[in-house]
This record gives C-alpha cells, sequence and structure tokens, in this order.
C-alpha cells in the first residue's frame, strides 16, 4: 500500500509540472471550455529518480530534485503579476480577467487588496504553508506559484484552513467543478515533496503542518 501512495504521488506531480488547465470538465457560464488533445510529458525530469525507492527514501529523492530544479520563485508578491499570465481567461474577451480556483469566477485582473480576490493558500499558511522548506534559505511554499492560487474572497473564507476531504472537511469540487479536486490533490502532494516539514495525514484533524485526508487526495489524483 505505502508503494502504491508514493507512485500515486509521483504520478500526481509529473502531472503538476506540466501545465494544468483547470477547464475540463463541469463548469459555470463564465468560462468558454475546450477540451485538452494533448498533455506534454515530463520527459527526462524524473530520469535521476530510483524506481525502486519507496517510502521515505523516494521522498527524499523528490524533495532533493525539486530543490536542484527550483532556483528561485516569482515570490509572494510576484504571484499578483504571475496570475495575470498563468490564470487569464485566454479564451474569453473580459480583458485579461483571470479564473477563480475552485469556482472559475472571472476575478481581478487588477489587484484591490483582497477586496474581491486573494491568494488562496492551498497549504494553509496556519498550517505549514509559510514554513522555510526545511532551511533558512529554501523559498516558501506561498512564494511559489505552485501552491496559492487567486481565488474569490467570499470562496476562500469559505475554505478557511480546513483539510480537503470528502466529508468532514473542505471539498474542492464543492462550488461544482470536481475537476479542482484531482488539482488541488496534485498541489498538496508537491508542497509535501518541497517542504520537509509538510506531512500528508489520513485525518482532517488540524494539525500545525498536517494536511489531508490522504485517502481522498489520492482517489482524486488518479480520477480527476
Amino acid at each position: 500500500m505505502k508503494k502504491f501512495k508514493h507512485i500515486a504521488i509521483l504520478s500526481g506531480l509529473a502531472i503538476l509540472f506540466s501545465f494544468f488547465n483547470p477547464f475540463l470538465s463541469k463548469s459555470n457560464n463564465n468560462v468558454e471550455t475546450k477540451a485538452i488533445t494533448s498533455l506534454t510529458g515530463p520527459g527526462d525530469y524524473y530520469s535521476s529518480i530510483d524506481s525502486s525507492l519507496t517510502g521515505e527514501s523516494l521522498k527524499s529523492a523528490l524533495h532533493n530534485l525539486n530543490q536542484t530544479k527550483r532556483k528561485k520563485t516569482v515570490g509572494y508578491d510576484g504571484l499578483r503579476s504571475t496570475y495575470q499570465i498563468f490564470d487569464r481567461d485566454w479564451m474569453g474577451q473580459d480583458n485579461g480577467k483571470i479564473v477563480g480556483f475552485y469556482d472559475n469566477a472571472l476575478i481581478g485582473p487588477s489587484w484591490d487588496s483582497g477586496k474581491t480576490w486573494n491568494r488562496e493558500h492551498v497549504w494553509p499558511n496556519s498550517r505549514g504553508g509559510g514554513s522555510k522548506g526545511g532551511s533558512s534559505t529554501s523559498p516558501t511554499v506561498d512564494q511559489d506559484a505552485h501552491m496559492p492560487r487567486p481565488t474569490s474572497t467570499s470562496v476562500n473564507s469559505s475554505r478557511g484552513n480546513d483539510s480537503y476531504a470528502e466529508s468532514g472537511a473542505y471539498d474542492p469540487g464543492s462550488e461544482g467543478i470536481e475537476n479542482y479536486r484531482g488539482i488541488a490533490a496534485r498541489i498538496i502532494f508537491y508542497c509535501a515533496i518541497a517542504d520537509t516539514q509538510l506531512s500528508l495525514v489520513d485525518n482532517v484533524s488540524k494539525g500545525n503542518t498536517d494536511m489531508g485526508k490522504l485517502s481522498d487526495l489520492l482517489k482524486w489524483n488518479l480520477q480527476y
């Protein structure tokens, strides 16, 4: 079972490092949808990883690889301009609007100090999402464009700092777009690799550096 879990996590990371797109299934009426007919694979990105590794050995190898590849991040303040490129509604004609996480609401793009949209910590800041990645020199995961996502302030407030789960916590698909379950799961997996202080647990407790629910996250990664 442990080996299966880490294979699923590795698969999730491979998908995450390619450009993800939330417009793959059910959406609201604000966003035009298109099917993705081809995806760019990870190439030789993981060629240095021994495929026989499992458990903490695999996690450590992936962490070291990420530390080698991720030379810098855009920075927490830089996310506001980064969103205007990577999260823009390129298929629409809404003057540069960006697509909100969880609900696909068209928001921004101008920053209004969080009045209408803000930076959602997929791995909550209060649960280690702003920690130092295991060393004083590592970029924090909340400076990495993989993790904080542009989100309507009201939706961000509804999520709070809950774990992700189908019941008893926040469901990333609760806004009607189930694909965000898979996207959120892969972001969580990435954070656990990037920051050695963060842990995945198979419950919905609110530990200082824990996130779950691992069994649901693994299922979502494969399903969405």
